[in-house]
């Protein structure tokens, strides 16, 4: 489980720890609110993030991550166009001090058998009306960073 987290759900952040600390945060946080077991948790997030793919998702609409600007409003209409539900967006700036999306925020049930439901609450973060969908390749994580990322609330 741990190759495979490290692959799919990975801690970019520097200093990493292999992402052990984020998917402890993630499980005491989210995780111990649902009925699941540790492992399973995460085998549901796996699936959950197949099942979305919302990268695919945003390039049914021409967005794509090549590092150019796109409104805001267009990410998050065309996520819920293609999830069925409204979704939270995170920017992160990067070293010019652009905003650039970093997180897609979706609701679950709490037993991950109904998919995506609607959130009671969003979170609020700070984005511009328009924002960077940065291309990623490795060579990033030395320059700023950041990676794309899904976030899981449990509802």
């Amino acid at each position: 489980m741990e190759a495979t987290l490290s692959g799919m759900w990975p801690s970019i952040k520097c200093p990493s720890n292999n992402g052990i600390s984020m998917w402890k945060s993630l499980w005491k946080n989210s995780g111990v609110c649902t009925n699941l077991e540790l492992i399973e948790y995460f085998e549901k997030g796996l699936v959950l993030y197949y099942e979305l793919n919302l990268l695919n998702a945003l390039k049914k609409h021409g967005i794509v991550p090549d590092g150019r600007l796109y409104q805001l409003a267009d990410i998050k209409q065309a996520l819920k166009e293609e999830i069925g539900e409204e979704v939270g967006i995170r920017c992160s700036t990067n070293l010019e001090g652009e905003f650039q999306l970093y997180e897609v925020y979706v609701c679950i049930d709490k037993s991950f058998t109904t998919g995506v439901i609607p959130c009671l609450t969003l979170p609020y973060f700070t984005c511009s009306d328009e924002i960077l969908f940065p291309a990623f390749n490795v060579q990033m994580l030395k320059k700023n960073g950041t990676r794309n990322s899904l976030e899981l609330q449990v509802e």
